[in-house]
């Protein structure tokens, strides 16, 4: 079963304070949500993400290594999602921090990240936001998440998913973006690029492998609901 991005993502920004309400989303049965958090300051916990009737976990975090920023990717999953705008609670803050969410489908369910990677950024300022991760498995996607601040990212290649969600202004401004790249053959994979920020600028970045489901698997929900009526 092939992979697939559903809908459009839904994003939330704060300036200050404890909790990020995202837009709404509509999940069904079978799909996987992917959300992911930025703050400005890596003094900041991600506590918990609710909503949707789903079970939300950490899948990667990464600290900028300047201690300017840190970034997260968390997984929804669950067999009755519903239509809900999830909440993301943080430790407390008084910084700016941002998020997006976006459902994917087509995946393993049994181990849909075999694999994961971060970069913690530049020691010293500079333009070249990038991640590197090797898949461990053909026609996979590499999905990627940027922090970044002052200075908008230019995706080199690859499918966006949100650019430059912005939260706060100045130099507390954090800045989110997420994209992926189809991975035909299994291995090293490099996303974002050289020169891809608009100046150099502190940046963290991870990234996680999202496998495809085997023929036959992940069946999707109208056709699981028109099999039980067959059955019974």
């Amino acid at each position: 079963m092939a992979l697939a991005k559903n809908g459009s993502a839904a994003t939330g920004t704060i300036t200050t304070g404890n909790s990020i309400t995202l837009g709404s989303i509509a999940p069904v049965a079978g799909e996987i949500v992917f959300l992911w958090v930025a703050t400005r300051t890596s003094t900041i916990t991600v506590n918990s993400i609710s909503g949707c009737n789903l079970t939300w976990s950490e899948v990667w975090t990464v600290t900028n290594t300047q201690g300017v920023m840190k970034l997260s990717c968390w997984k929804g999953v669950g067999a009755s999602p519903t239509t809900d705008t999830p909440v993301v609670s943080l430790s407390t803050n008084s910084k700016p921090a941002a998020a997006v969410a976006q459902r994917f489908s087509g995946h393993d369910s049994a181990n849909p990240h075999p694999t994961t990677a971060t970069n913690v950024g530049p020691a010293v300022d500079n333009d070249d936001m990038l991640i590197e991760i090797t898949t461990q498995h053909d026609n996979s996607w590499a999905i990627a998440a940027g922090s970044h601040r002052l200075a908008a990212y230019t995706m080199p290649e690859g499918v966006e998913i949100y650019n430059n969600l912005i939260a706060g202004s100045g130099g507390d401004e954090c800045r989110l973006s997420v994209w992926y790249e189809e991975v035909a053959s299994a291995g090293a994979v490099t996303l974002g690029g050289l020169n891809s920020l608009a100046s150099a600028r502190d940046w963290c970045t991870g990234a996680h492998e999202l496998k495809e489901a085997a023929a036959g698997g992940n069946v999707p929900e109208m056709m699981d609901s028109y099999r039980r009526r067959r059955i019974t």
